[in-house]
């Protein structure tokens, strides 16, 4: 087990814990969504925020944040962020 600066195993610290492959530091994403994005002008993103324009639903602003802000409880958009090989 490999701890960090902080004694804590590395892969549970939520600051030293290593991003995925392809991967960015700062990704995108909306207070209504499930996934966070690579891109700020991903096409998922931006069809989500039309449909939920469509729904009546209440359109939130696209913002970026850092990637260990939701990488526990949002998945990776399957559009911009790169599928990790098995």
């Amino acid at each position: 087990m490999a701890e960090c600066k902080h004694g804590l195993d590395k892969a549970r610290c939520t600051e030293c814990r290593t991003r995925p492959p392809g991967i960015n530091s700062q990704v995108f994403m909306t207070r209504g969504g499930a996934a966070y994005h690579n891109l700020k002008d991903c096409q998922a993103l931006l069809e989500g925020q039309v449909y939920a324009a469509t729904l009546g639903m209440e359109i939130h602003e696209i913002r970026g944040v850092n990637w260990i802000r939701v990488e526990a409880d949002r998945q990776a958009c399957m559009v911009c962020c790169p599928r990790s090989q098995p």
